[in-house]
């Protein structure tokens, strides 16, 4: 495990994380706060409503990603299920 601190929305976060997650959650931070700074920007509103709107941005990008990893796995069971189709017609 690893300790490092993270500011989000200018609010310093202690955290512990796994070593292997460390970029990772260093990246996330970055991107909150890129994302923070162009809804400021965009929409001319405050702190706490640019972070509203990064969770419901990134929520929906989670959404999203969700529902395409769960059409893959579906797809990849057709796969499967075919190829054990063809294996089964080869051996007759």
């Amino acid at each position: 495990m690893a300790t490092l601190k993270v500011t989000i929305a200018g609010k310093e976060f202690p955290l512990t994380v796994d070593e292997s997650t460390h970029n990772e959650v260093l990246q996330a931070a970055e991107s909150i706060n890129q994302k923070i700074l162009q809804h400021q920007q965009q929409f001319k509103v405050d702190v706490k409503d640019a972070l509203a709107m990064c969770a419901l941005e990134f929520a929906t990008l989670n959404c999203q990603l969700q529902k395409t990893a769960h059409e893959w796995h579906q797809v990849q069971t057709e796969i499967d299920a075919l190829h054990f189709t063809l294996q089964s017609a080869e051996s007759i």
